[in-house]
């Protein structure tokens, strides 16, 4: 009995998250996505798992391949907000920035039983939009 106890216990520990580790995995998540986007590989963001329909897939992929060449070249990007709305759903904002001036991002990802998936995402027209939001 009291080893079915201990393998319960075990059983759970290694299936527990807290907020924190949905948290991290929210930003793990969008860390991947947003590499492939600094980097402007477009076959990887092709390939990324946005967990949706293709439709809505292709257009994100459109939408995030196609910054304005007037901001120079990516040099990086930066969290600046991570809206936890519940454990399984995130609102995160990041800058994307470029040689000429930073682009606003926000990003929603839910997580399902077994996987995080994009839900929605803006990119802001203006930085004055952008920091509008954060309010």
């Amino acid at each position: 009995m009291r080893f079915l106890l201990v393998l319960a216990l075990l059983a759970t520990a290694f299936t527990f998250h807290t907020k924190e580790s949905y948290a991290e995995e929210a930003r793990e998540y969008t860390d991947r996505l947003l590499q492939l986007v600094i980097s402007n590989d477009v076959a990887g963001l092709n390939s990324f798992d946005f967990g949706i329909p293709e439709g809505q897939r292709q257009t994100i992929v459109g939408v995030l391949s196609s910054i304005p060449e007037s901001v120079g070249s990516p040099l990086g990007y930066d969290l600046v907000e991570d809206w936890v709305l519940s454990e399984n759903f995130h609102r995160l904002y990041y800058t994307l920035n470029f040689e000429a001036a930073p682009a606003g991002l926000a990003i929603a990802v839910y997580r399902t039983e077994d996987e995080w998936k994009v839900v929605d995402y803006r990119q802001y027209e203006t930085l004055l939009d952008f920091f509008d939001a954060l309010r």
